[in-house]
């Protein structure tokens, strides 16, 4: 009996730990594929062709092609070896950064029209070393115009409340950019699926589509990434060109392992760091990502045709580009992973037990890593871990990682052996754990040491920005408030002297708020999380220029109004007696006889209750002589 007995552990032990391998096998891959490589040179040819009727009677003032295949040199991952074209008139344009190949028609256009193009280039890994910490929030006002247009949003790349919160929710508490950037991207990347189905269905969804369908293809997966972090205030841009892909889908689909693609850059510090969230590099791009465009929305099409001519007709859906890519060179990635790792735990267990794996991490490097590990486990044991297999290393860091499950209830006539492998693209690690009936329950999970992640909450002022105009009775008062901190402000309360008003801000989020007042010295006062702040508003109201010249009894004034607005009023008083009360330009002359003697002149500048502005004089006037009157008179007759 315990012979047999024996046999049938070793046999149980044996099944499991073979089947077990054999599942690891077909996770774990020491296959080479491009997306492996540090670096490739390829070369890629390109024809563009169309078709056109030409008629006997034509004329061509212009026609030109525009093909924004053009995978130029980028400091750090791209550097276009050579270029040779089929037609001899092209030339290179780059207008605002985007840079596309040029082809003059004018005088050889014929009925078929065919380019070939041959570009030999040299790609690498591109992984920019982020080497300190990017506090976060960002100072926007900082940034010149050339940047903010990577904080805009469009028809595609648009927002909503629930793209916001969502945004706001996972950046609340952190302070430190790449990691908000990398957090975002695996949110998205956990919540959307890839789904080639929309392209056909739906090829245009976006960002808020996408949010709420949960499906897209890489650039609607990154209008929706793009969307999230510009609603923080992060500045994003889109990066088109090429990809190398093994998904049979893909490669059916496009009809090559080579697809159009796009992808992010996510600005950190003063350097622009990639962010592809469909192959999962966060932070890098392999060299298999070939660049043809950098901008701050994704450019849709590939050539163009601009033309001025009469008689000639384009054959529809004749305009076509295919590219075959050919490697002509190669190189493997380095050894060193820039990560250290070790594994810990227990290593015995009894039924109905909970246990983990201790993975101690340290980055190598002295610069920001992301780190994806994958858990994989028997069947039978429970795995209790939420989706967080992405996980940032600052510059040198050390953590511990720890994947938790949970040991089933067996046949206790056995002992067992489950192993575990951690693992992911460029690391694999093994671990095992001894279970039976006879060894200890651990009931509860107790982690030694679990280090809990402290959140940071920024306590910046709230950010005003102020303006104003006259409606028919009083001023309206325009102000946009801001809330620059990294977490929400909720019931915030903004005063304009008795007129409150309540609302809730997200991170970065901006509201308007439109107040009516009649005083021109203005005090907001906010109220928000115990703290209070108060802002005098101080505008560039109207103002009087007045510049007078007495001759005896004759005054003339001239008024010039500063800041002029439409609808102000002017009245002019002379010894409390009103001479002029009426709409003005914004140069107005009088010219008025006086009495003799001290003479009270006040002038006021106002929108019905509304002051803005007052003049006041006191004049000596003297009586006309006789002489003077004549001239005067004389004057006056020949005007």
């Amino acid at each position: 009996m315990i012979q047999n007995n024996k046999l049938n552990i070793f046999f149980k032990f044996f099944l499991i730990i073979s089947t077990t391998i054999l599942t690891f096998s077909s996770v774990f891959s020491e296959k080479i594929e491009l997306n492996d490589l540090d670096y490739l040179k390829l070369n890629i040819s390109n024809e563009i062709q169309f078709l056109t009727t030409i008629e006997k009677s034509h004329s061509i003032s212009k026609f030109e092609v525009n093909s924004h295949f053009f995978p130029k040199s980028y400091n750090g991952s791209q550097y276009l070896n050579s270029f040779e074209s089929s037609n001899p008139n092209y030339k290179i344009i780059n207008q605002n950064s985007t840079y596309y190949i040029n082809f003059d028609y004018k005088n050889n256009l014929q009925k078929t029209n065919t380019i070939y193009n041959n570009f030999i280039i040299e790609s690498t890994t591109n992984k920019p070393q982020i080497e300190k910490k990017i506090n976060y929030p960002l100072d926007i006002n900082s940034y010149n115009k050339s940047l903010k247009i990577y904080l805009e949003f469009s028809d595609l790349v648009d927002t909503n409340t629930q793209i916001k919160n969502k945004a706001s929710e996972l950046a609340t508490g952190e302070d430190d950019l790449f990691i908000i950037a990398t957090k975002i991207a695996n949110y998205i990347t956990n919540d959307i699926t890839y789904d080639l189905k929309t392209v056909l269905a739906n090829p245009n969804q976006k960002s808020s589509d996408v949010f709420i369908s949960k499906q897209g293809v890489c650039k609607e997966i990154t209008n929706l990434y793009a969307s999230m972090l510009r609603s923080l205030g992060i500045p994003v841009r889109f990066v088109t060109g090429y990809s190398y892909t093994t998904s049979q889908e893909l490669v059916e689909f496009v009809g090559s392992n080579w697809g159009g693609h796009v992808w992010a850059e996510v600005l950190i510090g003063n350097t622009w760091v990639p962010f592809d969230l469909t192959y999962n590099q966060y932070g890098y791009v392999d060299s298999t990502h070939i660049i043809t465009d950098k901008s701050s929305f994704i450019r849709t099409s590939g050539i163009t045709l601009d033309a001025l001519s009469y008689g000639i007709k384009i054959t529809p859906n004749s305009l076509t580009l295919k590219n075959e890519f050919n490697v002509i060179d190669k190189k493997e990635k380095l050894f060193d992973n820039g990560f250290k790792i070790s594994l810990d735990g227990p290593t015995e267990l009894g039924f109905e037990s909970f246990g983990y794996v201790k993975i101690n991490i340290q980055n190598t490097k002295p610069y920001y890593q992301n780190l994806f590990l994958k858990f994989a486990k028997p069947s039978e044991v429970e795995y209790l871990n939420q989706n967080d297999n992405i996980h940032v290393f600052k510059p040198n860091e050390k953590k511990e990682i720890y994947f938790k499950y949970k040991i089933p209830k067996l046949d206790e006539n056995y002992l067992y052996t489950f192993p575990f492998l951690i693992y992911n693209d460029f690391i694999q690690e093994n671990y095992s754990v001894k279970v039976s009936q006879s060894l200890d329950k651990i009931e509860k999970l107790e982690l030694p040491n679990e280090k809990q992640t402290n959140k940071y909450f920024t306590n910046n002022n709230l950010q005003y920005s102020c303006d104003y105009k006259l409606n028919s009775q009083n001023i309206d008062l325009l102000c946009s408030i801001k809330n620059p901190n990294n977490h929400n402000l909720n019931n915030l309360e903004l005063c304009l002297e008795t007129n409150c008003k309540k609302l809730n801000l997200t991170i970065n989020e901006k509201k308007e708020l439109t107040y009516q007042t009649e005083q021109t010295n203005i005090t907001l006062l906010s109220k928000y999380n115990s703290k209070s702040e108060k802002l005098k508003l101080s505008f560039n109201y109207p103002k009087l220029i007045i510049t007078q010249k007495t001759n005896y009894q004759q005054l003339i004034l001239n008024s010039e109004i500063s800041n002029f607005l439409k609808g102000l009023k002017l009245k002019v008083t002379i010894d409390n007696k009103i001479i002029f009360d009426d709409i003005i330009s914004k140069f107005q002359e009088f010219d008025i006889n006086l009495n003799p003697g001290k003479q009270n002149i006040e002038i006021e500048l106002y929108h019905n209750n509304i002051e803005f502005d007052t003049f006041k004089t006191e004049l000596e006037i003297q009586k006309t002589p006789p002489i003077e009157k004549l001239k005067i008179f004389i004057t006056n007759l020949f005007k």
